[in-house]
């Protein structure tokens, strides 16, 4: 799989699409193979480290939280 991490704060310069292995799904998660996905104004901010109180100053982290997919597994507690 790939993801955007991003390594520091920044512009869209700090973004670059690296390979990603993922976790297993823990409980009550779910692991979604994403088909598409869109940028937000509110990931812009916190890119750009305006929202540092909110989310910490913890790297690497990645973009992309509006997304469609599909569920590739799930975790224990997830119901069928």
């Amino acid at each position: 799989m790939k993801r955007l991490p991003q390594d520091r704060y920044g512009g869209p310069e700090v973004m670059r699409l690296a390979e990603f292995a993922p976790p297993r799904p823990g409980r009550d998660e779910v692991l979604v193979r994403v088909r598409a996905a869109a940028p937000n104004a509110l990931e812009g901010r916190m890119r750009n480290g305006e929202m540092k109180l909110m989310t910490g100053r913890s790297f690497p982290r990645a973009t992309g939280h509006d997304f469609a997919g599909a569920v590739e597994a799930d975790g224990a507690g997830v119901p069928a």
